[in-house]
């Protein structure tokens, strides 16, 4: 199955899409990662985020048959924005489904792992007294 990735400068979806859970799935786990307030202590207003179109889609199938090959087949649906996004508002959301919950958190965490690895996106803060 393909991950169901995208990359957007909309706010993330509040909802997973229909058919997210199939029946198979016994766990599912979502993971937010937010703007914080401050990077290295300093206020911020919000991240730039800026990306590799042309590669990043790839990536995230290249991502999604390496953690299916370690950890075994579930569901996964990815988004992460680009642009501006303000401080408070969500960057990311992975939601992995499996059979059972020790592998829906080894799951998520790899996913994260090989995103901010290995993902074309790059941030950069920007600063509320610049």
């Amino acid at each position: 199955m393909n991950p169901d990735a995208q990359l957007s400068i909309s706010p993330l979806p509040v909802s997973l899409p229909d058919g997210w859970n199939d029946g198979t799935t016994g766990a599912e786990l979502i993971f937010l990662g937010r703007v914080r307030h401050s990077e290295n202590h300093q206020p911020i207003s919000g991240i730039s985020y800026s990306c590799y179109d042309a590669m990043a889609l790839p990536e995230l199938q290249r991502i999604h048959l390496a953690v299916t090959s370690s950890l075994g087949p579930h569901r996964v649906v990815i988004h992460h924005r680009t642009g501006l996004v303000p401080n408070g508002e969500p960057s990311l959301l992975i939601a992995c489904a499996s059979r059972h919950s020790p592998a829906a958190f080894s799951l998520v965490s790899e996913y994260l792992r090989l995103i901010k690895s290995s993902l074309p996106i790059w941030k950069s803060p920007v600063f509320t007294n610049a």
